[in-house]
């Protein structure tokens, strides 16, 4: 069994997620599904022998949200090959926005290394 986590958008009720789940369930070789409101996710265990990570997608996004693949930690996100796409082939990992494009986001400059964005945030929090 494997676990993934889905990034799943546009859930805009409470009742969204139920939805994603009941969705998800119906495909063969899933034996769990927990989507979040609140996270915008659906964490799902499957056999990778009877279903795909990309039949996931598929089917989250047949339930009328946007499956963005899967939920990757912003630290990998940065080692991506093209920034903007979010769509991604079979057997190669989901494209993200590229490290600059987080940061700005953040409110840190572009071209700042990791540990100058940590000493930003640091002396962020100290001030508020």
């Amino acid at each position: 069994m494997k676990t993934v986590v889905l990034d799943i958008r546009d859930l805009v009720t409470a009742l969204d997620p139920l939805v994603v789940e009941r969705g998800i369930r119906e495909i063969d070789g899933v034996a769990e599904v927990s989507a979040s409101f609140v996270s915008g996710s659906a964490s799902v265990t499957y056999d990778p022998d009877k279903t795909t990570l990309e039949a996931l997608t598929k089917k989250a996004s047949a339930c009328g949200f946007h499956c963005r693949g899967e939920a990757l930690p912003s630290h990998l996100c940065e080692h991506a090959p093209h920034a903007g796409a979010s769509v991604h082939e079979a057997g190669k990992p989901p494209i993200r926005p590229a490290h600059d494009e987080m940061a700005h986001e953040m409110g840190h400059g572009g071209g700042m290394g990791m540990a100058e964005m940590a000493r930003d945030m640091r002396n962020r929090f100290l001030v508020a």
